[in-house]
């Protein structure tokens, strides 16, 4: 699993190479999260609101992250069968199909209270061990103290430059599409 899903970022990493040379604004620090923000969408990780709008100064929550990623590693037409057993979400979920590959394929577990937290805003902190663990680190969860494991090594792959943002801010679409196009760029 973990060599397919290598394979398959590092495909995706090619095309948003071809895809980040695209025009952007004028403005250096907007022109650079254009740029982000538009290989993401072209790449269908981001698709917007029913009406394409991608309200990219709201806050994200769990189950549109995990879609994102779940798109990203190409895993959107997985055919397993689901069945999550949370006691916070059910089979009318609009992202339950979703959520359930991720739990399927290892890329999020819920929580010990047996929740996923499908409408919940998602953290910094969680956003990264979810990079963590579609990269195929898994195992930087199990050694030293969490969430400073995980930003320590999202700080080695180059997904993060520092540790500026608190671990336990909710981020916006924004702070997500960069995180994303960081982790779509990492060097194996």
């Amino acid at each position: 699993m973990k060599k397919n899903m290598v394979i398959r970022l590092l495909s995706l990493v090619l095309i948003v190479v071809s895809l980040s040379f695209s025009t952007v604004g004028a403005s250096s620090v907007g022109a650079a999260a254009t740029q982000k923000i538009n290989a993401i969408v072209r790449l269908g990780i981001f698709k917007g609101d029913p009406d394409g709008n991608l309200r990219m100064d709201e806050k994200i929550i769990r189950s549109e992250l995990v879609t994102a990623f779940v798109r990203a590693v190409g895993m959107e037409n997985d055919k397993n069968k689901l069945n999550l057993t949370f006691k916070d979400i059910d089979s009318t979920h609009w992202a339950y199909n979703f959520i359930g590959i991720a739990v399927n394929n290892g890329l999020i577990t819920g929580y010990p209270d047996n929740t996923v937290g499908p409408d919940r805003f998602i953290t910094y902190s969680e956003a990264l061990t979810l990079i963590i663990r579609t990269l195929g680190y898994q195992e930087v969860l199990s050694s030293g103290n969490w969430p400073d494991n995980v930003i320590k090594k999202c700080q080695e792959l180059g997904v993060i430059s520092g540790s500026s943002i608190p671990k336990d801010k909710e981020l916006t679409r924004e702070e997500v599409a960069s995180l994303i196009y960081n982790a779509l760029t990492v060097e194996f």
